[in-house]
C-alpha cells in the first residue's frame, strides 16, 4: 500500500494510518490521573500529528483537559522516554461527553489514569542493563544476539527521547 495524506510509510511496503487529530465539534472533559511513582509527560497530537507537550504531570497527580472526540494523547515517562499507558493502550481517544460547555457545574469528567505498562522479564531486564552498561560495551556481554541488539535498540530510543517532534517518530519507538 502506498503512502498517502493519512498514512505514514513504514519502509517495508506497509503504510499506517497516521496518527493525528481530527476536526469535531464534541467535547470530551477529561481528568489525566498519574497513578505511578514517575513524573509523565502528556502530550496531545495536533492536527499535523505532531506530539505537543501539553504538561509534565507530577507522581499521583492529575490535571483536568477540556478536549475533542478525534484528539488523541500519549503518555511518555519523562525521564526515560518509556511509553506509559491508559488501559493497557499507548494512546487515549477521548470518547465525547455528553455535558454542555457552557457550565462549569454540569461537567462530569472522565478519569483517565495513567499507569506504567506491565513489563516482561526480559523487558525489565533489558531496561535495566541499558542503564548499568555503556552503549559501546553491550556487544561484549555474554549474552545471545537477539537481546544485545533489543538492548542497542532500547538505548537508541532512550537517546531519541528529547527529540520525539512527530508521532511518525513516536510510532517508530513503540514497534
Amino acid at each position: 500500500m502506498a503512502a498517502s495524506e493519512d498514512t505514514v510509510d513504514k519502509g517495508d511496503g506497509r503504510a499506517v494510518k497516521k496518527l493525528a487529530s481530527t476536526k469535531s465539534l464534541r467535547h470530551s472533559f477529561v481528568r489525566f490521573c498519574n497513578a505511578s511513582k514517575v513524573i509523565v509527560d502528556v502530550f496531545w497530537i495536533n492536527y499535523e500529528g505532531k506530539s505537543v507537550l501539553y504538561k509534565r504531570l507530577l507522581p499521583y497527580k492529575w490535571m483536568d483537559v477540556n478536549t475533542f472526540e478525534g484528539h488523541p494523547w500519549i503518555f511518555l515517562n519523562a525521564q526515560t522516554g518509556d511509553k506509559m499507558v491508559v488501559a493497557n493502550n499507548d494512546v487515549y481517544f477521548p470518547a465525547s461527553s455528553a455535558q454542555s460547555e457552557d457550565d462549569e457545574r454540569l461537567k462530569v469528567r472522565t478519569l483517565v489514569t495513567i499507569t506504567l505498562p506491565l513489563y516482561s522479564l526480559q523487558e525489565c531486564c533489558v531496561r535495566a542493563v541499558r542503564h548499568l552498561v555503556a552503549e559501546d560495551k553491550v556487544r561484549h556481554l555474554e549474552i545471545t544476539d537477539m537481546l544485545k541488539t533489543e538492548i542497542l535498540h532500547s538505548v537508541q530510543n532512550l537517546n531519541k527521547k528529547s527529540t520525539i517532534t512527530s508521532t511518525a517518530q513516536w510510532e517508530e519507538l513503540l514497534h
